[in-house]
């Protein structure tokens, strides 16, 4: 995630928090989700319906998503 800042949270529920972030290198505003699961295995996120939706599904209403990281704790963030 070092390549993303953090800036203020947006919203919380079941499966995870939303956080309005910022990409280092562009300065593009982005929306990060931080799932409450933690994921021991990358196969585990990649598995994920929420992820594999996200990968394919194209509408002007719905963010797309620009990345998948999990990092060494096992948190799991989408882009």
């Amino acid at each position: 995630m070092e390549k993303y800042q953090l800036l203020d949270e947006v919203g919380a529920g079941g499966f995870g928090r939303v956080w309005k972030a910022v990409y280092k290198h562009s300065g593009k505003v982005v929306a990060v989700k931080m799932l409450r699961e933690k994921f021991l295995f990358w196969e585990e996120c990649l598995s994920l319906e929420e992820v594999k939706s996200l990968r394919i599904l194209r509408h002007p209403n719905i963010l797309s998503l620009k990345e998948v990281i999990r990092e060494r704790d096992d948190n799991l963030f989408c882009v």
